[in-house]
C-alpha cells in the first residue's frame, strides 16, 4: 500500500535515507536545501 504524507509541503526532493536510527531523512534539491527527519508519530 502507499499512503501520501508530504504532498506538495516541502518542494522539489532531491534524495531520501534512512538513518542509522531507522528514522527516515528528506534533502530538498533548492539553492537554500533543507533537511528533515520524519518521526513516527506516538
Amino acid at each position: 500500500d502507499q499512503e501520501i504524507l508530504i504532498d506538495g509541503q516541502i518542494g522539489r526532493i532531491r534524495d531520501v535515507r534512512v538513518g542509522p536510527d531507522g528514522l527516515v531523512y528528506i534533502i530538498t534539491d533548492a539553492v537554500n536545501g533543507k533537511l528533515f527527519r520524519l518521526e513516527p508519530v506516538q
